[in-house]
Order: structure tokens, then sequence, then C-alpha cells
């Protein structure tokens, strides 16, 4: 399976764009697109989760301070561990893998 990321890059001003890009029993694969001002709020899950700025730069959540981000790095979560994203001056565009799926 091949997902082209490009064409699944769509913002919007009033929220957060999501899209479920692969699921099965393993994994859970999700794109998440923000505009500047947007956030994903800080959640736990009791999966792994891995989260990878691909475009932009933004902010992950890292313990209790969010840490500035740029294209092309990957932060890894353990389960339970807390853990959110948020677009400062750019949008961005995450890509979130999920293991195994909750």
């Amino acid at each position: 399976m091949e997902v082209k990321l490009r064409q699944h890059m769509r913002f919007e001003g009033s929220h957060m764009v999501s899209e479920v890009l692969h699921s099965c029993q393993d994994m859970r694969v999700i794109l998440m697109n923000l505009m500047p001002g947007q956030v994903l709020e800080p959640h736990t899950s009791s999966s792994s989760v891995t989260l990878h700025l691909i475009s932009g730069r933004g902010e992950f959540l890292c313990g209790s301070e969010w840490v500035p981000a740029e294209s092309a790095t990957v932060r890894f979560y353990p389960p339970g561990e807390i853990h959110g994203v948020r677009a400062v001056d750019e949008p961005i565009s995450v890509l979130a893998t999920l293991a195994p799926r909750p």
C-alpha cells in the first residue's frame, strides 16, 4: 500500500484536519494538518505513539514542556505518556502512528 501524503494535506482555518490513512490490527496511521494556533490537545494513549513532523515548524509536548520541532523531526512516546502537537507560526502536517492499534 502506498499513500501520497501531499494529496491528503488539507487545512481548515477553524479546526485541525485529521484523516486515518491506514488502520489494521497492528497499527493506525493518522495524518493531522494544523493551521497556526491549532492544537492537538495533550492526551495519552494505551499504544506507543510516534509523531513525525513532515512539513512546517511547530511544537511537540515533551513532558510538561512544549519544544520546537521542524520538518523531519520524529518524537516517540511510550504507552501512557502525555503527548500533543501545536502549530505556532505556520501550517504543519504531522504523521502519527499508534501501535498496536488502540
